[in-house]
């Protein structure tokens, strides 16, 4: 998955070094990896890496925000 994703992110035009290429794929989830497949028809390639990066974000929040409220207090 990771490595189809960056390629599906074009993550080595983007100039990113080694270490953000690892950051951001360590938040690659199926469900980001699944709706960039998607997300590839619709928008031009250049602009797959931000939404892939605000959509996993995104995932990453809610998942943590919801570990915290709604399991922790029980």
């Amino acid at each position: 998955m990771v490595i189809s994703a960056a390629d599906m992110t074009h993550l080595k035009s983007h100039n990113l070094s080694g270490w953000k290429r690892i950051f951001w794929m360590q938040f690659l989830a199926i469900t980001a990896w699944a709706n960039l497949g998607l997300a590839q028809q619709k928008y031009p390639p250049h602009l797959l890496l931000p939404h892939y990066q605000g959509f996993a974000l995104t995932i990453f929040t809610f998942g943590i925000l919801g570990t915290i409220f709604w399991v922790f207090p029980q």
